[in-house]
């Protein structure tokens, strides 16, 4: 993994996860803590399974959903192990990892292991707390034309109000 170019955007992924959970407390008074995160929840997989992945950390740029289509993943560590591969030197090998679906010859990392930690959890609270999710994770991208005319494309996808966010 290239981590010098992903340092910046895991600092931005903890931020969101951390101000959503702040915007959920806020606005619902319901507590959510990280480590009570389901760690094989279904409905968190189905989203990767389904390429919805815009704003989820690591998984949302076109090609890397192009993988997700392909490997229709069904677990946590097959994530890691694509992860282990696209953001490697070894990106080449993941068609034919996709092809065999197994984790053999496939090392992650303990960063791998974190990365895509935090990439679960930005999934997770797009699932079930999509609407604050999304509102925050376009806040935080605010002064980049890009991403947010990506997240507002998403939040409009969503049917999620923006007004007075423009």
């Amino acid at each position: 993994m290239n981590y010098n170019i992903e340092v910046n955007n895991k600092h931005r992924a903890i931020k969101i996860i951390s101000d959503t959970i702040e915007t959920i407390k806020q606005e619902s008074g319901k507590v959510v803590k990280i480590p009570s995160l389901p760690f094989k929840d279904k409905k968190t997989m189905e989203m990767f399974k389904e390429c919805n992945t815009t704003g989820v950390f690591l998984f949302e740029m076109a090609k890397i959903r192009h993988y997700l289509r392909l490997l229709n993943p069904s677990c946590f560590d097959e994530l890691v192990a694509l992860c282990s591969l696209y953001y490697s030197n070894e990106r080449a090998l993941v068609p034919e990892y996709i092809e065999s679906v197994k984790l053999i010859g496939v090392r992650a990392n303990l960063l791998t292991l974190e990365y895509v930690y935090i990439a679960y959890q930005t999934a997770f609270f797009k699932a079930y707390y999509t609407e604050p999710f999304m509102v925050v994770t376009l806040k935080n991208h605010f002064g980049d034309e890009n991403w947010v005319n990506l997240y507002m494309n998403g939040c409009k996808r969503l049917e999620i109000k923006t007004s007075g966010l423009e």
